[in-house]
């Protein structure tokens, strides 16, 4: 089955969100065998075009179109004519569609990262998957499919999958005279355009099918609803009788090794000790009658991880990082963990430095590293929800902010 894509990307200069949406796409660029089709919007606040070339490889394959960028009409505009550029009426060819989202918003919420991120993952993280679904006679695939009394200016019911990340077949989509169909004198002509196309049976929807919203838009910042919604995704698999397994979001694990490359370079080590994990870099190979650099540590309980931290804390150089994942855990929708407890006891000494992220049962990220001796913390989870600023809490689940963070503490501290 050929595979095409047409991406585009509104640069805009006030944060770096086009940055993030690039780099989700790029590790699957190579999955394409079709046409790649990139458009770059260009005009008033966008960064210029070269910084966005610089974010991609060099692949010949990758063909590049720069557009002035129409702040009334977003994306319609640019849809059309790349999907011209990738028209035909064959039945084993399909196109995958998305852009860079939320880059119009000076800080997207965690909500918004979240969706971004599903649908990155959930739409191209197992191409043999896609391929499944459309041999089963489906002629889209997408994420957060709803049916909605209004799409942009559309009346009556249009389903629609929310955020415009989808999969079409091209022999039901580029027929009936599919360029009249879209409506181009608003920013939502291409959400609604697959649901005049052809009928909601004819769609799949592989994640996020009864995702609850706040407003309009999709809410996927509770555990709970995450939760859920990874639940049903398994089920949706065993209902078309998809046996293979399926590729796992970022693990903590991957995120430890990221950090890691982006400090030392490709060339890192890992140890173990118990329960803590040290890294250090290759190029300079140590031992545990030697210091680290990095260590990791698993919290959930108060106990355990503060007597980690201070193991840690001795076999750490001067500048060491302690990573701790599990700052609570949740079980059965009740928090069972209490390492919170350890979190909000470092932050408490004036000299510890720290942020935690709310991500993965809670990641949080220190630096400045003092023992932890003194009295022991009774906070309960539900006052410490109310006091967020206690862990220092950033409400992101995105681990470029986490690589932001660990950049800024290396030129503070000259640690590398």
């Amino acid at each position: 089955m050929k595979r095409n894509l047409i991406y585009f990307v509104c640069p805009l200069k006030h944060n770096n969100v086009w940055l993030q949406n690039v780099q989700k796409l790029v590790p699957y660029l190579d999955q394409f065998n079709g046409k790649k089709i990139v458009t770059i919007a260009q005009g008033e606040n966008c960064v210029p075009v070269r910084e966005v070339f610089e974010q991609f490889p060099d692949d010949k394959n990758i063909q590049f179109v720069i557009s002035r960028n129409n702040k009334e009409l977003g994306e319609t505009p640019h849809f059309v004519q790349m999907a011209k550029m990738v028209e035909s009426i064959d039945p084993n060819e399909i196109t995958f569609y998305a852009h860079a989202k939320g880059v119009s918003y000076n800080h997207p919420s965690s909500s918004i990262r979240i969706w971004c991120d599903k649908m990155y993952h959930h739409n191209l993280a197992c191409m043999d998957l896609t391929e499944y679904v459309f041999s089963l006679g489906y002629d889209s695939m997408g994420c957060f499919r709803r049916v909605s009394n209004r799409v942009g200016k559309d009346k009556g019911e249009i389903w629609h999958f929310s955020g415009t990340f989808f999969w079409f077949r091209h022999s039901s989509a580029f027929c009936n005279q599919w360029e009249d169909v879209i409506r181009k004198d608003c920013r939502w002509g291409v959400e609604g355009f697959l649901g005049k196309m052809m009928p909601i049976e004819k769609s799949f929807c592989i994640y996020g099918e009864r995702v609850a919203k706040i407003g309009k838009r999709v809410h996927l910042t509770t555990r709970k609803e995450m939760w859920n919604q990874d639940t049903h995704f398994c089920r949706t698999l065993d209902d078309i009788g998809w046996k293979k397994p399926f590729p796992p979001e970022l693990t903590i694990g991957d995120m430890l090794i990221r950090i890691s490359k982006d400090v030392f370079g490709n060339d890192i080590g890992l140890d173990r000790s118990d329960s803590v994990i040290f890294v250090h870099s290759k190029l300079n190979p140590k031992n545990f009658q030697e210091k680290f650099d990095i260590a990791f540590i698993s919290g959930y309980t108060y106990e355990e991880s503060k007597l980690n931290w201070n193991k840690a804390l001795s076999l750490l150089n001067p500048n060491g990082i302690i990573i701790m994942r599990g700052v609570w855990t949740w079980t059965k929708d009740k928090c069972q963990g209490d390492a919170y407890k350890t979190v909000v006891e470092a932050l408490s000494k004036g000299d510890v430095k720290g942020i935690t992220i709310n991500s993965d049962n809670g990641i949080s990220f220190f630096w400045n590293l003092k023992p932890l001796n003194g009295e022991s913390v009774s906070i309960s989870y539900e006052k410490l929800k109310k006091r967020p600023h206690l862990m220092h809490l950033i409400d992101c689940c995105d681990v470029n902010l986490f690589m932001k963070e660990l950049q800024r503490y290396n030129e503070d501290s000259n640690h590398i």
